[in-house]
């Protein structure tokens, strides 16, 4: 059976995917994870971009003064603080998929309530749902990109002592915040209902 409740969060299954949120396939008949050969390729995707970050992390901490401030404090907290940030992302990206299956059993187990509330005649909105997601998804990236062009063209006017491929690894851990907020908010509105 096709789960209502699957395809209101499809949108955020697809984000996570690319994303490296959520690196397989969900079996419906059989609420299991599946590993198939596209979610390798995304694995491999979402390890090269994560190297990629890290990379230009380490790069440009260790090629470049941050003098983006006059405060010695804030000049060398911020890089730690952003490289933690990016850290966690990692880390959450590998705790989900090594906890995969307890997300099968949760998904199924919000199908089977919400089978029984079909059978008291009640339904949810799914679609209406979706398209929210879907709307507050493209306008959580879009303002991402926005802001990192923003940040990017500030760093050359101003002459900002800061690496261009730094604004790459901002659009990351952007990006990398969206999904993990949308996880969160998700997860919220699902116990709510």
């Amino acid at each position: 059976m096709s789960s209502l409740v699957l395809t209101s969060i499809k949108p955020l299954i697809i984000a996570s995917q690319f994303t490296g949120f959520i690196l397989y396939k969900i079996d419906t008949k059989s609420w299991r994870a599946v590993v198939t050969f596209w979610n390798i390729l995304e694995a491999i995707f979402a390890i090269c971009m994560s190297g990629f970050v890290h990379y230009i992390f380490w790069y440009t901490y260790f090629t470049q003064t941050f003098d983006f401030h006059d405060s010695e404090v804030i000049r060398m907290n911020v890089p730690r603080l952003i490289y933690a940030n990016i850290f966690s992302f990692s880390i959450t990206k590998i705790m989900l998929f090594i906890k995969r299956q307890n997300t099968m059993k949760m998904l199924k187990l919000l199908n089977e309530i919400d089978e029984k509330f079909l059978d008291l005649n009640l339904k949810f909105n799914y679609e209406m749902q979706r398209q929210k997601l879907c709307l507050t998804l493209f306008g959580s990236l879009s303002l991402a990109v926005v802001m990192v062009t923003i940040s990017s063209i500030c760093y050359q006017i101003y002459n900002i002592g800061i690496h261009p491929m730094v604004a790459f690894m901002q659009f990351w851990a952007f990006v990398s915040s969206v999904m993990t907020i949308h996880h969160i908010l998700v997860g919220l509105i699902g116990i709510r209902q």
